[in-house]
């Protein structure tokens, strides 16, 4: 089996047509521990990747939401993203250490940040389901106890805070 799938990729290469990606990578945190496909993982690294012409790159991803419509949004250790699932247009960002509040609504299915100096502050995040705002609560909360963390302690990096 592993040898017909070798040869199906050198047959592929060999014809000059440009492979194309059914899906975005598996996220790879830098522990060694190979995972199983995590699909909200790999769409939410994948948007990190892509985000402002991967200037985001460097970032570590927290967490990835899809929301209610065309948007989904985008958690790492620095921003908390809304943007467009799929062209990554970005809507609007607030820096993770200007979050002062998160709540979760579940009647409403939706999400809210507060955040100091921000114009339309709170920010209301509306979720497909309970658990995704449950979710997505929790990753923007991580983020901002790792951002303020971050701050008092040296600039060593390790994965243990990423999904």
């Amino acid at each position: 089996l592993t040898s017909q799938a070798a040869e199906g990729v050198r047959n592929t290469s060999k014809s000059g047509e440009a492979v194309r990606r059914i899906r975005p990578p598996r996220v790879n945190l830098g522990d060694g521990i190979l995972r199983h496909y995590d699909a909200r993982s790999a769409h939410g690294c994948d948007a990190m990747r892509r985000m402002r012409g991967g200037a985001w790159k460097e970032h570590r991803y927290i967490g990835f939401c899809a929301l209610d419509g065309p948007d989904a949004v985008l958690v790492t250790d620095k921003h908390v993203c809304v943007h467009d699932f799929n062209s990554h247009d970005e809507r609007w960002e607030l820096a993770v250490t200007a979050i002062t509040e998160v709540g979760v609504d579940p009647t409403d299915v939706t999400v809210s940040i507060t955040a100091t100096g921000v114009k339309g502050s709170p920010k209301v995040l509306k979720c497909t389901d309970g658990r995704y705002a449950e979710y997505l609560a929790e990753a923007v909360k991580r983020a901002v106890s790792l951002a303020s963390s971050d701050g008092r302690r040296a600039a060593g990096r390790n994965s243990e805070y990423m999904l």
